[in-house]
């Protein structure tokens, strides 16, 4: 069965979707920058919201913190926190219908990781497939009225059915995804457990826990069977979410 396709708004969209990241910034000083741009609502995508590094900037604390600033938050880790490969799935097409609906409900909202940049985070991809449905998504990267409208990933290709799609090491590659590449190193050394369980969304789960095995990183070198949970990016094999 063919994946679903985002389909473009019924009505053009008055209002942009804007995204952001927490990295640098304190409660107050991203609650100033939301307020700036008229943000009622911020839309969690980080896979593993529960950050064990910032605690500030967990799902528990801003599920709070927020609101009590008049700022809505709501998580969609599951439904939004994906790469490439989930982008193709039918519960993607649904999630990010369901977030287009709200946003043209509720008012103006912005998608939140931890990556202060959209390059090299999974908003990037995210905000492709909101463009291609007609949606002008605009980034906030500073702390004063500044904000940057969205570019398409390099190498993004609209295919004749309306699909997005990225060909081979077109999708941006995550700094800690970097990391873990960097120190598989060139020989194909092991990647150490405590490496291992860090997760492209800025938060690391747990050791041992469900979560932390499914990301998986090996050389492409290495005798692996490529199946279909698993993509080429960057020369190495990365099983998707």
């Amino acid at each position: 069965m063919e994946p679903e396709t985002p389909s473009p708004s019924p009505v053009p969209p008055l209002v942009p979707i804007y995204t952001v990241g927490y990295n640098g910034h304190t409660h107050n000083s991203l609650v100033e920058l939301l307020r700036a741009f008229g943000v009622q609502r911020v839309v969690d995508v980080r896979r593993f919201p529960s950050s064990s590094a910032n605690p500030p900037f967990s799902k528990e604390t801003l599920s709070k913190a927020l609101p009590e600033r008049g700022i809505c938050y709501q998580s969609m880790a599951h439904e939004l926190g994906g790469y490439a490969d989930y982008m193709e799935s039918p519960s993607f097409a649904r999630a990010l219908r369901n977030l287009t609906v709200l946003s043209q409900r509720l008012g103006p909202m912005a998608l939140m990781c931890s990556e202060p940049q959209p390059q090299g985070c999974h908003r990037q991809l995210l905000c492709d497939a909101l463009q291609v449905s007609g949606w002008r998504v605009l980034h906030l990267t500073g702390r004063g009225r500044e904000s940057r409208a969205h570019a398409l990933s390099p190498g993004a290709v609209l295919s004749d059915q309306g699909r997005l799609q990225y060909p081979r090491r077109s999708v941006p590659t995550p700094p800690s995804m970097q990391r873990l590449m960097q120190l598989v190193g060139s020989q194909g050394e092991p990647v150490s457990p405590r490496e291992e369980n860090r997760d492209p969304g800025g938060d690391k789960p747990e050791p041992g826990s469900a979560s932390s095995s499914r990301l998986g990183v090996t050389k492409a070198s290495q005798k692996a069977k490529t199946g279909p949970r698993q993509r080429m990016i960057d020369g190495y094999l990365v099983r998707k979410f």
